[in-house]
């Protein structure tokens, strides 16, 4: 579980966290308007121009582990395919560090990309099995939410969690199956508490009476890993609990056998017998009893960390190594807890061993 969560925690989510303010300007219904959210974002962008902390603003329909996912479905080839379409500003590749691949970004300087353009990811691009997709058109009649020329690939990005596969998407200049709602405001490292202050009276002047809510997006995106890990956490602490009752079960067990043959040892050490010697047959019989429990417990944890691992779209491979490691850990945990029991036998008075009732 461990190693899962350093996998997805290493894996490159295609888009940058660092510095990154989120806005939160309100769900459907109860949040902004239209309006409001477009005036806000043209004051963030002029006071970009003014003060160098903000480097960048934008605005899309859905963050990291939260917003709206909106998706539509058509049939190509027979088959129904389901592909994100997200409502996006000016500059979002550019503020979330998102790699465009081919093709360009939409830019102000073409007037018919805010209704005629549109940017799709990898997927599907993959999906339809296109070399050159720049100019080409998604060949589906009828789904206004898909319409559009396009002018950029972009690289795949996990927008959602690793719960979920990446799927085929599109990014409009409108508010496409969707609506506008978060800020991104990418800032300077070097003065946060002045730039969050500038962000914040700048909200009070476009929207005075709503309340303003923000969160930097590399603790989102950490609030989402968190979920999962806290799991192993728990899983990890469980574990540790039932490695020390069963050492516990151990010592009692090898100081049992180790009273009942106390005489025996005394013998072995006046005939001649060395001191680890005695340490290896006393423990010999335990390290075979721990070897063989490996035998059961190994399907068992494949079975259940296989289905764990079900829960997540990429996952790492349970490879041999994982259940090595971990017999390999038990085994010195266990024959270090005997171990001592059976040292301080071997190392006593041969004469007083002989006397032992």
């Amino acid at each position: 579980m461990a190693g899962q969560m350093r996998f997805l925690r290493n894996k490159n989510l295609g888009f940058k966290t660092d510095q990154i303010v989120v806005i939160d300007t309100g769900g459907f219904g109860v949040g902004l308007s239209s309006e409001q959210r477009k005036k806000l974002l043209d004051v963030y962008r002029q006071k970009s121009f003014f003060y160098d902390e903000l480097v960048s603003v934008t605005m899309s329909s859905m963050s990291f582990g939260r917003g709206n996912y909106w998706s539509t479905s058509f049939m190509y080839d027979e088959k129904p395919v389901t592909c994100r379409v997200y409502s996006v500003e000016y500059d979002y590749l550019k503020t979330l560090g998102i790699k465009l691949l081919q093709g360009r970004d939409f830019s102000r300087n073409f007037p018919g990309d805010a209704e005629h353009s549109i940017l799709v990811n990898e997927k599907l691009v993959q999906f339809f099995g296109w070399e050159n997709p720049i100019g080409k058109r998604i060949p589906v009649e009828g789904n206004n939410q898909l319409n559009g020329t396009i002018i950029g690939v972009v690289e795949d990005s996990h927008l959602r969690s690793m719960h979920y596969a990446i799927e085929p998407a599109v990014f409009h200049l409108k508010e496409a199956n969707g609506y506008y709602r978060y800020i991104y405001a990418k800032i300077r490292s070097d003065n946060i508490p002045k730039t969050l202050e500038l962000l914040k009276n700048t909200w009070s002047e476009v929207v005075p009476d709503r309340p303003y809510i923000y969160s930097f997006f590399d603790e989102d995106v950490d609030k989402v890993f968190r979920e999962d890990e806290r799991w192993v956490d728990v899983t990890q602490y469980a574990a540790l609990l039932a490695i020390f009752i069963a050492c516990l079960g151990a010592f009692g067990l090898i100081s049992l056998t180790v009273a009942k043959r106390t005489k025996e040892v005394g013998i072995r050490k006046v005939l001649g017998a060395s001191v680890p010697k005695i340490v290896i047959l006393l423990t010999t019989e335990f390290s075979v009893f721990t070897l063989i429990a490996n035998i059961p417990a190994w399907p068992i944890i494949y079975l259940i960390m296989n289905k764990w691992l079900q829960a997540f779209v990429y996952q790492v491979a349970l490879t041999p190594v994982y259940f090595l490691a971990g017999s390999l850990i038990t085994f010195i945990i266990v024959i270090s807890t005997v171990g001592f029991q059976v040292l301080r036998t071997a190392l006593a008075n041969p004469v007083e061993s002989l006397r032992y009732e």
